[in-house]
């Protein structure tokens, strides 16, 4: 079959750009309201916290990827008082899949742009049907 490694680097970069891609459509349906909307009303003080917090969760996670998502995942759980063994044995292959998915958010931009402007028009069609 197909190498694991190269198996879950593709379904975490395609399910970050998919809920990206999501939550880009979220915020612009959430401004694009806004004009429409009465001043100072609670719906449009609404939809432009929704518009933020979107942003603010997009560029979070790709931040979080940026660093390392499982190099991330495996400092939150280093606080706890319990250990995950799975986590602690795979260190070297998530450390490889951490590399992974950064090279291809810096290396490989216009697929990275490609796949999301895919996405997004998907949720266009979707909205338009």
């Amino acid at each position: 079959g197909y190498p694991a490694l190269a198996a879950t680097t593709s379904v975490v970069v395609g399910k970050t750009v998919q809920v990206s891609a999501q939550v880009v459509f979220i915020a612009l349906g959430a401004l694009l309201a806004l004009p429409h909307l009465p001043e100072g009303s609670p719906a449009r003080r609404g939809m432009a916290i929704v518009a933020a917090l979107a942003v603010v969760a997009v560029l979070v996670l790709f931040w979080i990827q940026s660093h390392g998502l499982f190099s991330f995942v495996r400092a939150v759980l280093a606080r706890l008082p319990f250990r995950w063994r799975a986590l602690e044995e795979r260190q070297a292959h998530l450390r490889e899949l951490d590399d992974r998915v950064f090279r291809f958010y810096h290396q490989d931009r216009r697929g990275f742009v490609a796949s999301g402007l895919a996405y997004f028009a998907g949720w266009l069609c979707d909205a338009l049907e």
